[in-house]
């Protein structure tokens, strides 16, 4: 009986998983009749002494297999090396069994016990490499238990066979050709796996291109971690088989009771191991996760061990009592080996990036294995001269070690898998110029022909107020590069070094460059510390940048004889009729930086002129004025102000907290766009202050507006208090709750295609309380990755979204976990989760009954929901299944504030009352949703939420052109993009036809983020109706949002690789 998950995965991809089952049986069958064949005919021949020089030639033997499988793998694809290594096995067995015939053929026995042994290894690998090819780490721990039974079904069948078997064949050396007959069956269905779903497989070039070599692999701890768990374990398992065989041995008189033993033990190990694996394992491991599986064994062996070396120590013990219990400790470790080591051992590789887990498999199990058995093998051989008590010593000895590498493996498997959904960043390391080493280095520098070095090494200097900074500056003041000698003018003038004013007076008169003369020039001032009244001439200069300069110079340095001067020039610009004169004025103003002197700067702020703007914007950033604060914010409206309006309000720092309070507070009437924009520049300023006011909103009712609250608070590094985190505990809880709400409306609106509109809102929904959530866990633990992880597991690749839903499992405490598993864990059915987040909310939520339709729907519009479109979602459905009892509920969404809400619910309540409202109000909000079922049905923009599509339905302009009309000439630069609601364009040259476009198809699409020319022209087939999204509509759109110029990319960059295919 599978467990509801394995049932899921079972019937997403019955195909899949009935194939692997089947191999799996056919592995199982296989490994055991040969095993069983080889071990019964090396006995036979050689007799049991000879085994530990076995296991030391089957570790050479399976090494160099592995070795060799380990380089094909970086050549081959990886379906190729698993078909190339099973049919490997077919034609040996069989020649095996030939070479049987032939005289003197004792030897062949040896070769067959590392053969045997070597299927043994190469099955897992085999398998492994398959379940996680085709599932996530999340879906390994169910699945693989599954396979393993299919497995141990085949090994039962054929140890409970093999009596008939034998009889049947006619003697024990044909059941090896009776193995070979059961591997090609092996054969025939690893080819129609890899044929059926070659479309899963990793294309080859992408493995070969990353593969690492052997000693990279293993210089990384947690590798070495891993192969170590799995050698000591096996190491382990060889030592107390042969303490059990030694023991069994001296019970049993003759071979064919010792045979019958083995026979049975093996048999009741198969069977319990099956039933633990169909009924317990998975759930184990679902529960309590990898570290059950990978310490669980090494535990029960010292327990028993511990047991036994008390037994052997002890005068008087019952021979039968030890025996027994070896027994005990054999059949414990088989059973939770199969059952869960096996299974977490495939998990550990998750963490590793695609192109490195088969071959770190191929070095652990390939080459761990019977590194295992050799070191066994010489263990025991060593261990021949002491008594029975020092082996199990030995035992116990190993052991420990086993289990202190278990919990470095789970350790660094945790690591692992934070890293894997971790961002990467760079750190820059300080510079300190105290030995001559480094000084000699920048030294050089700034005789380096290359300017930018020259500039480096000046920073540098200045940086670290280096003694010979002042030596260098005047020195500079002849370079050839004008960039070098304008750095070396601001360092004087930074400094005051008054020793250089001959120098920079002979800069400013001689040097041909304009801009090294104006800065020259604004130095002089600086050096003087007096009016420079012959340089007044300047003021009236055609150059801007000495009028900028001077004018610089007699505000900042030339007293009160120089700043009238300068005042009266200063005021004709700032009120010029010429907008480069009102530039210059606001680049003066941001240059001298004089707080007190803000007032010329109100009415640039305002002016008509974009580039004006910017300028003021600079300069007000300079001067942080609280005046300016009210015409900053102002600018935050516009895309192409807004830039340089939040660094201004930025570097405002602190000072702007009280307007942000009043802005969150509602108070303001900032419109909702700029309340997000100030939420996000306190994210930059950060502060002490900045985050106790943002904790004051962090239940802001809006949920657009506390998600920014939280994301702030994230990027600033909060670490709450303890009244905050009670606040946000309880909204961790609403969340949640929230979450199982939408799930339930999910599950009932399942079934009726007639509610996609609306199951696609709530799904929006879903994922943005979720962002929620996610940052509020982010929060309660800085440490973690949270925040990542919500981001892997929305993304669409299968393979990060499992690696994120196990660093959940592992990290989250118990009181969180639940929630927020049952939220996000897609590969369990709706059905389980509902109920589990039921039983989690049992106290808080009572009432579990089902409401109707209409509870529901009447429920969506009266709740405060993040967006619009699952409110619009749920008028269309009023609207088309005619709900006129939702009536009253509909008007009162009429007389909300949300215009796109309104005019949607005049058009849904003339449709149920025609008489109450006239049809005309609807039609744009028809034409709204339209729009916006067009723009999703696009590739570049099916990813995008529809709360946010309706932005860009908001821009869209219908179109309609005749037919033969050109709407697109080559060589113009594009501007807009065009999608073909109906009609036929043709893309063409002034020769040919490139290509045809239809109905759903866009073209000029580039155009939104790069305004290039036109490669080609567009006109119409026949009478066409277009929608059109000019590019400075779209920009704005993009600068609110920027969720949507993140799925635009990712819909461009889609496009650009099928295209490449």
């Amino acid at each position: 009986m599978r467990n509801p998950q394995q049932n899921n995965l079972f019937t997403e991809n019955p195909a899949l998983v009935s194939l692997l089952l089947g191999q799996g049986l056919f592995l199982g069958l296989t490994v055991t009749i040969l095993f069983a064949s080889s071990v019964a005919l090396f006995l036979e021949e050689h007799g049991a002494d000879r085994l530990p020089y076995v296991y030391i030639l089957i570790a050479i033997f399976v090494s160099l297999a592995s070795m060799i499988f380990f380089k094909l793998e970086k050549k081959w694809p990886v379906p190729r090396l698993l078909m190339s290594t099973v049919f490997f096995f077919v034609p040996a067995i069989f020649i095996a069994r030939a070479g049987m015939a032939l005289p003197h053929s004792a030897w062949i026995s040896y070769g067959l016990m590392c053969l045997s042994v070597s299927l043994v290894q190469f099955a897992m690998i085999i398998l492994g490499i398959q379940v996680r090819q085709f599932y996530d780490v999340r879906q390994i721990k169910k699945i693989f238990p599954l396979i393993l039974s299919a497995q141990i079904t085949g090994a039962i069948m054929g140890g409970g066979l093999i009596g008939f078997f034998t009889d049947w064949v006619g003697g024990t050396k044909n059941l090896i050709g009776l193995s070979g007959f059961s591997m090609v069956l092996v054969l025939a269905l690893l080819f129609i796996s890899i044929r059926t779903f070659r479309q899963t497989w990793e294309k080859p070039t992408l493995q070969q291109k990353n593969s690492k070599s052997l000693h990279q692999l293993i210089k990384r701890k947690y590798v070495v971690y891993i192969l170590f768990y799995q050698i000591l374990a096996l190491v382990v398992n060889q030592l107390v088989d042969y303490a059990l065989m030694e023991q069994a041995h001296a019970r049993f008189e003759n071979s064919a009771d010792l045979a019958q033993f083995l026979g049975n033990f093996v048999a009741l190990a198969t069977i319990l191991s099956l039933l633990f694996l169909i009924f317990a394992a998975a759930k184990m491991l679902t529960r309590f996760g990898i570290a059950f599986g990978l310490l669980v064994n090494p535990y029960t062996v010292i327990f028993t061990i511990a047991i036994a070396m008390v037994m052997v120590i002890m005068p008087d013990t019952d021979a039968s009592v030890l025996f027994y219990t070896l027994v005990f400790s054999r059949l414990l470790a088989f059973i939770l080996r199969t059952g869960t080591t096996y299974t977490s051992m495939k998990a550990v590789y998750q963490p590793l990036s695609s192109h490195d887990r088969n071959s770190v498999e191929t070095v652990v199990e390939g080459i761990g294995g019977p590194l295992a058995y050799g070191i066994a093998g010489v263990c025991l051989i060593l261990l021949k001269e002491f008594s029975f008590s020092y082996t199990l010593g030995f035992i116990l000895l190993v052991s420990v070690l086993w289990l202190v590498t278990a919990i470095l493996v789970h350790r660094h498997y945790a690591k692992a898998l934070e890293k894997s959904v971790k961002r990467r960043t760079l750190d820059t390391d300080d510079i300190s110029l105290q030995d001559e080493a480094s000084l000699e280095a920048i030294t050089g520098l700034l005789k380096s022909a290359k300017t930018t070095e020259v500039l480096f090494a000046l920073e540098v200097l200045e940086k670290l107020e280096h003694p010979t900074l002042d030596e260098v500056s005047i020195n500079m003041l002849a370079h050839s590069e004008a960039r070098v000698r304008i750095k070396a003018l601001n360092q004087i003038e930074h400094h005051k070094r008054t020793s250089a004013l001959p120098k920079v007076c002979k800069c400013f008169e001689h040097d041909s460059n304009l801009s090294v003369k104006a800065n020259a020039l604004r130095v002089i001032c600086a050096l003087r510390s007096e009016y420079a009244e012959e340089y007044a001439d300047y003021l009236n200069s055609e150059n801007p940048e000495l009028r900028l300069n001077v004018m610089v110079g007699f505000f900042r340095y030339g007293g009160i004889p120089g700043i009238i001067a300068a005042g009266k020039h200063f005021e004709s610009i700032t009120h010029s009729q010429d907008a480069q004169q009102r530039i210059l004025a606001a680049q003066v103003l941001e240059a001298v930086s004089f707080s007190r002197f803000y007032h010329p700067l109100l009415s640039l702020l305002k002016d008509e002129s974009i580039p004006v703007r910017i300028a003021a914007l600079k300069a007000a950033g300079k001067m942080a004025h609280p005046c300016l604060f009210a015409a900053l914010i102002d600018n935050l409206d516009s895309v192409h102000t807004r830039s340089c309006a939040t660094n201004a309000l930025i570097k405002a720092g602190e000072g702007i907290v009280d307007i942000v309070d009043n802005a969150l507070c509602e108070k303001a009437g900032y419109p909702i766009t700029t309340v997000l924009q100030l939420v996000r520049v306190c994210s930059e300023i950060k502060g002490e202050q900045i985050l106790l006011m943002l904790t004051a909103h962090v239940s802001h009712p809006r949920h657009i507006i506390r998600y920014e609250i939280l994301k702030a608070l994230y990027f600033c590094g909060y670490k709450i208090s303890p009244e905050v985190e009670l606040v946000l505990h309880e909204n961790f809880l609403a969340e949640a709750a929230q979450g199982l709400k939408i799930m339930r409306m999910l599950e009932f609106f399942s079934d009726n295609e007639k509610y996609a509109l609306l199951k696609t809102a709530l799904l929006n929904e879903m994922n943005q309380g979720l962002k929620r959530l996610f940052l509020i866990l982010s929060l309660f633990y800085p440490e973690k990755q949270f925040y990542i992880a919500e981001e892997q597991i929305r993304s669409r690749q299968k393979e990060q979204q499992g690696l994120a839903l196990e660093f959940l499992d592992i990290s989250l405490p118990k009181k969180l976990k639940l929630p927020i598993m049952a939220l996000v864990d897609m590969n369990v059915p709706m059905k389980s989760r509902v109920k589990s987040l039921t039983k989690y909310f049992s106290r808080s939520l009572p009432d579990t009954r089902k409401p109707s339709q209409n509870a529901w729907l009447a429920d969506i519009l009266q709740d405060n929901w993040t967006g619009a479109w699952i409110k619009i979602a749920v008028l269309r459905v009023i609207e088309a299944q005619h709900v006129v009892e939702l009536k009253s509920v509909v008007e009162s969404a009429m007389a909300g504030e949300e215009i796109l809400i309104k005019e949607c619910a005049a058009h849904t309540l003339h449709a149920l009352s025609p008489e109450q409202i006239k049809p005309e109000k609807g039609v744009n909000m028809l034409s709204m949703v339209e729009k916006i079922l067009h723009l999703k049905s696009v590739d570049i923009f099916s990813q995008i939420p529809e709360d946010d599509l309706l932005a860009i339905a908001s821009i869209v302009e219908e179109v309609e052109v005749p037919a033969d009309e050109t709407i697109i000439r080559q060589h113009e630069m594009g501007s807009c993009l065009y999608l073909i609601v109906d009609g036929g364009i043709r893309i063409h040259n002034e020769t040919k036809t490139i290509a045809k476009l239809g109905v759903g198809e866009i073209l000029g699409e580039m155009s939104l983020l790069d305004p290039a020319p036109r490669s080609a022209s567009a006109t119409t087939i026949r009478d066409s109706f277009l929608f059109r999204i000019e590019k400075e509509d779209f920009e704005v759109i993009m600068s609110n949002h920027y969720e949507i110029a993140q799925c635009i990319i990712w819909g461009l960059c889609r496009r650009l690789r099928q295209s490449n295919g």
